[in-house]
């Protein structure tokens, strides 16, 4: 009839300008809005206007349809399908809202940081990016699908005994990738490391998203899976600030006690005199009687966190203290038992 085919012109027309003005809304006011908010300092106004461009699109074909629709006058049925299809567009384009922001707010730690308050790891941003993202994802489906009627619990359900099952076979890749979040998170340590962990030790080559790779001393290259290493006790070698100087020296029981006391002083005097020494850990102490010796515990801390140069500087106090033992005209020590005959056969 007449009035059908001027309702469904008039729809067309309402729809076109819909249409337009969702082009005017994108070309014209999101411009505008962008070059005002460029001039801001903050940039959380930029995350809002760059995430209402897709959005808009939704919204805007969600209002046509529902205009048109109304202009129209379908049967319920087909009237209860468009309401359907308008609250699903209306709930997708939220939630690209949404979506559009995760990528906006987490290029960086900086802006994260900036706009949310929240410090993450630079390594650990596309795992929240993705998981954020799936989330999203999640929520949609189930929000649409309970606008088409669907009975979401039992299809939850499913889907959980589903994942549950998944997830029991894929149990070691998932306690590596959440080891692997652990690792980069608490930072234990770094590429180029050298640590020890439940007997294996060497310098940390790559860590990866199922196992770290370490190369020991031997050259031979360890895989060690992230979650053994998330689980286990750690020691990091290379993060030592100063390294700890702990020996005995042993002199024959021929020195004197004014000796040891000049002894002693002139160990402290040496150790004191290096840069590299913490004068105060210094402990310079004649600490026992033994069986063969006169021992001198000698302790302190060496501030090279380096081993190599460590053993470098503790040589030279070795060969120096040797030197005052020699110049005082004394002798090291050395294992030894006196036998006397109380009469010869």
């Amino acid at each position: 009839t007449r009035e059908t085919i001027a309702r469904i012109l008039l729809a067309i027309v309402v729809m076109a300008l819909i249409w337009l003005a969702r082009r005017v809304f994108i070309r014209v006011v999101l411009r505008w809005a962008r070059q005002i908010t460029r001039r801001t300092t903050v940039s959380w106004d930029d995350v809002i206007v760059n995430s209402l461009e897709q959005p808009a699109r939704f919204l805007a074909a969600a209002l046509a349809i529902s205009v048109g629709a109304t202009i129209i006058g379908f049967n319920p049925t087909i009237t209860t399908v468009i309401n359907n299809v308008v609250g699903s567009l209306v709930i997708i384009a939220i939630f690209v809202a949404v979506f559009k922001a995760v990528d906006i707010l987490t290029p960086t730690t900086y802006i994260l940081e900036q706009v949310t308050g929240m410090r993450v790891d630079e390594q650990l941003l596309p795992f929240l990016r993705t998981a954020v993202k799936v989330i999203i994802i999640a929520l949609v489906f189930v929000i649409v699908a309970e606008q088409w009627g669907y009975n979401v619990s039992a299809l939850v359900a499913g889907i959980g005994v589903g994942g549950l099952a998944v997830s029991l076979a894929a149990k070691d890749s998932v306690e590596n990738l959440f080891g692997f979040s652990t690792i980069v998170a608490d930072d234990p340590f770094n590429v180029g490391e050298f640590i020890v962990m439940d007997g294996i030790s060497g310098t940390v080559e790559k860590v990866g998203m199922r196992s770290t790779r370490i190369r020991q001393l031997d050259q031979a290259v360890v895989y060690v899976p992230n979650n053994r290493l998330a689980n286990g006790v750690v020691t990091n070698w290379s993060r030592l600030e100063k390294r700890r100087m702990d020996f005995t020296i042993g002199v024959t029981y021929a020195t004197t006690a004014d000796e040891m006391r000049e002894l002693l002083q002139r160990i402290k005097d040496l150790l004191a005199a290096r840069d590299t020494v913490d004068e105060e850990s210094i402990q310079v102490l004649f600490s026992n009687f033994g069986a063969s010796s006169l021992d001198i515990l000698i302790r302190g801390y060496i501030m090279l966190p380096d081993w190599h140069e460590w053993m470098l500087e503790m040589e030279q106090i070795y060969l120096a203290i040797m030197d005052i033992v020699e110049a005082m005209g004394l002798g090291f020590a050395f294992p030894s038992q006196s036998i006397y005959v109380e009469q010869m056969p």
